[in-house]
This record gives C-alpha cells, sequence and structure tokens, in this order.
C-alpha cells in the first residue's frame, strides 16, 4: 500500500511539473478567424457557366448544373405537375393539395401557372403558421418559464401570433430582427413592438427555491437571454465565451460580456391589459377566493381521513372559482438600475473581473442614427438602425416583401427534380 502511494504521488507531482512548464497555448488570432468564410458580408455570385445553357431556367440552375457537369452526371428528369404541386404544398403550408387542387393544376395551360399557384399559398394564412413554427423553434417558444417553479408566461401566445402574422405579411428580416431585439425602445406605446420584445423571456427561467443569491440567478438569466441572441440571430453557440475565449469561433470572452451588458440594462415586464376598474374589480374577487381557500386549508390540518378527503375536494371547488387571469402580454422594459457587469471569471458571478460595458457592433449599415436615445442601445445597435422608420402595425400593413417570396415570385419556377 506504501508502495502504491509513493508512486501515485510521484505521478501527481511530474504531472505537475509537466504542466507548468509546458509552453502556453498560442492566443487565438481573432482578425484572422474572422476571415472564415461564414463571417463575411453576404455577396451576390456571379453563376457559373454551363454548357447545357438550354437546360437553364434560373441563376440557381447554373448552381447546380455546373457541380453535375464537374462529376459528368446528367440531371435528373423533371418533376411532373402533380409531384411538382405536392412538393410546393408541403414546403410552404406543410400539407397536400387536395385531388381537386392537384387536376386543377394539371390541367391549367397558363404559362405562369406555378408562379400563380405559389402566390396563392404564399397568401394563405396557413404559410405563416407553417413557417413562423421554426421561428418558434428556434426561440424556444413556450408559455412558461420551466425549470422547477415553470411560471405561466402571461399572453405569450401573444408572441407565436405575432411570429406568423410577420411571415404572412412578408415583414423585412432587419425589421423583425430589430421589433424582437428592442421593441420595447423603438415602439414603446405599441402593442405590436412590446409582444415581439418578448423575444427575450423564452427559454428556461432558473428560480431556485431557497436560492438566496439573487446576482446568482440574475446571472443565470441573462446567460440564457445571451445564448438565444446567439443562436438565432448570429448562429453562434457563444456560450463557450461565457468562461473563456471562444476556442472555435472570433469571439473574446470581453465582448461576451459586451454583448451581455446591453441586456443588463433591461428586466421582465407584464403588462395588463384591463382597465383600473376591471383590475380592482378582478383583484377584490381573487383575495376574497384565496382567504376562504387559506381558511379551508387552516381547518385542514385538524382533520383526518374521509373528513380530509372531502375538505381537499372543497378546497379544489373554491381555487376553481378563481377568476381568469386578466389579459396582458410579457415584454421587457428599461431598468433603471442596471444589473453591473463584469467579465466573469471562469464564468462564476462570484469572480468579477473587468468592467464590461456595451459598445458598438461593427458592422456595415446604410445609415445610422447617431442622435442620443434613451434606452440601453439596443435600439441603435440593432440591424440597420430602424429607431426612426416606420413599423408595420398590429393590423399588419403590408410594407417589403421577404427573400424568400421573392424568389419564389421571381417569374420562373426553377428546375425541380
Amino acid at each position: 500500500m506504501v508502495r502504491w502511494h509513493t508512486a501515485w504521488l510521484a505521478s501527481f507531482l511530474l504531472l505537475q511539473v509537466s504542466a507548468s512548464v509546458r509552453a502556453a497555448p498560442p492566443a487565438t488570432d481573432f482578425a484572422e478567424a474572422r476571415k472564415f468564410w461564414a463571417f463575411q458580408p453576404v455577396r451576390r455570385p456571379v453563376p457559373p457557366t454551363v454548357a447545357d445553357a438550354d437546360w437553364v431556367r434560373t441563376p440557381v440552375d447554373r448552381f447546380i448544373l455546373a457541380k453535375l457537369e464537374e462529376a459528368e452526371l446528367p440531371p435528373a428528369a423533371p418533376a411532373t405537375r402533380r409531384e411538382l404541386i405536392r412538393r410546393v404544398y408541403f414546403d410552404l403550408l406543410g400539407l397536400p393539395p387536395t385531388p381537386q387542387e392537384v387536376d386543377a393544376f394539371v390541367a391549367d395551360p397558363a404559362p405562369n401557372a406555378y408562379e400563380r399557384l405559389v402566390d396563392h399559398l404564399l397568401s394563405s394564412p396557413h404559410y405563416g403558421e407553417r413557417w413562423g413554427q421554426h421561428w418558434l423553434d428556434v426561440v424556444r417558444f413556450a408559455e412558461s418559464e420551466g425549470f422547477e417553479y415553470d411560471r405561466a408566461l402571461p399572453g405569450a401566445w401573444r408572441y407565436r401570433d405575432y411570429v406568423v402574422r410577420a411571415f404572412d405579411e412578408d415583414k423585412p428580416y432587419d425589421r423583425f430582427v430589430t421589433e424582437q431585439l428592442a421593441g420595447d425602445e423603438i415602439g414603446p406605446d405599441r402593442h405590436e413592438t412590446r409582444i415581439a420584445a418578448g423575444f427575450h423571456r423564452f427559454g428556461a427561467v432558473r428560480r431556485n427555491a431557497g436560492n438566496q443569491e439573487v446576482a446568482s440567478s440574475r446571472n443565470e438569466v441573462l446567460t440564457e437571454r445571451i445564448d438565444i441572441v446567439g443562436s438565432a440571430f448570429l448562429g453562434l453557440s457563444v456560450g463557450c465565451a461565457r468562461c473563456h475565449d471562444h476556442k472555435y469561433d472570433p469571439i473574446p470572452q470581453k465582448d461576451y460580456y459586451r454583448l451581455q451588458a446591453f441586456l443588463a440594462g433591461t428586466r421582465e415586464h407584464n403588462i395588463i391589459l384591463a382597465g383600473a376598474d376591471e383590475q380592482a374589480r378582478w383583484k377584490d374577487r381573487t383575495d376574497r377566493i384565496n382567504a376562504r381557500v387559506k381558511k379551508l386549508k387552516d381547518q385542514l390540518q385538524k382533520l383526518a381521513g374521509a373528513e380530509r378527503e372531502r375538505m381537499r375536494t372543497q378546497i379544489r371547488e373554491t381555487e376553481a372559482q378563481l377568476p381568469d387571469p386578466l389579459p396582458a402580454l410579457c415584454t421587457i422594459t428599461t431598468d433603471e438600475t442596471p444589473t453591473a457587469m463584469h467579465v466573469l471569471l471562469r464564468g462564476e458571478w462570484d469572480k468579477k473581473g473587468e468592467p464590461g460595458r456595451h459598445a458598438p457592433v461593427e458592422r456595415a449599415v446604410a445609415r445610422r442614427d447617431a442622435r442620443a436615445a434613451p434606452g440601453n442601445g439596443r435600439a441603435q445597435d440593432a440591424p440597420g438602425s430602424l429607431a426612426d422608420r416606420p413599423i408595420a402595425s398590429v393590423d399588419g400593413a403590408r410594407d417589403g416583401q421577404s427573400d424568400l417570396a421573392a424568389s419564389l415570385r421571381s417569374g420562373a419556377a426553377p428546375h425541380a427534380q
């Protein structure tokens, strides 16, 4: 046994010495890392030259055909009209066409039959329901907070409907992004933009029973918010930079906390949509019923057997008389006493490093609003600086086309195979 301990101790000391003399890993070259293709501005590429130019219907076809010719493979046979209508229905609506719709499309002799079919499907409310579902999955939409208490989010369904409308109305993507990141700042008096800012309320909210460390819980809330901003809008899992410079993407730890500082000046905010009189009546009825429930629960402690079960039933029946929650929407608002941010050593809330202050994100935009504005900077640093541009109203003014709709309505269907 002594020999085993001696050998273990010698091995441990050897490892410690080796670690101390090992060369430090080279620092990440962020300027070089940002040259990776995924971080470059989107540019319109030049379609390649192809041998069988007659096969091409749209510029997209040139890219497909070029690779096929490179591999010496012939294109697949064109899809039949029956196949094409089923594909576009499933793509845009998630539902199959009826037999009557298939027959009508197959028999339509018009040269723009496909384009008219696409327009018809894009105008269907089911289009927004189908494609809005994908975005709701990205932002982790739910009607409760999850984790330990799983509290309900009041009026969370309003955000779901906002997303569906955004797709149905072809809302421009930069506006869609800005309304969610900073809707409470660019439209503080409008339901549409306040609902959009509810984006920040989704994801697990850690409210631990008995946790007295408020700063720890607040740090976890901000971490969840930054994680979804990175995943939804950057396509990056930025969470690694919470503890150290990101090892694979050009995100320094300092930038992570700069980004988090934008949201440190916000707090959860539920807006009750009922008037003062209705709120007073609701509170009076709720208080009276809760008082009866409390009295019954006090009596329950003194009962046993069948009497106890009858009392439990009476308590449930009394609780069922509570009024439904008042109409509300969940959003965020600017906090007058923002959380002080620091770079956290190893991501631990109680190991504070240098202060983390938000700084403008470097990006190319056509125009910036240089004027000082109230809030914490989210509206000024959202894509396209939309703080001074009109936003679609809640009743849905159609203003602009999405790239998807524009490409589908381009006038010439790409090869479908």
